[in-house]
């Protein structure tokens, strides 16, 4: 998650098993439920609640990618 611009809190230990949470933007989680799978090995499950609204990190690839213009004051 942190090579997506999100954050990551320490894991949890239950049982066997490990509990990540954290957060990233959603555009670079697209195809996460994939690599979860992939690298638990059919073992991994992905949940994904929404949060919020975030300043963007990437605002000009994304503006320049959707054609959007930006307001500024």
């Amino acid at each position: 998650l942190q090579r997506m611009g999100g954050e990551i809190s320490a894991p949890e230990t239950i049982g066997t098993q490990v509990l990540l949470t954290g957060q990233a933007p959603v555009a670079a989680l697209r195809d996460y439920a994939s690599d979860v799978i992939s690298y638990t090995r059919g073992q991994g499950q992905l949940s994904c609640t929404y949060k919020g609204y975030f300043p963007c990190l990437n605002q000009e690839e994304a503006v320049a990618r959707t054609g959007a213009v930006v307001w500024e004051p």
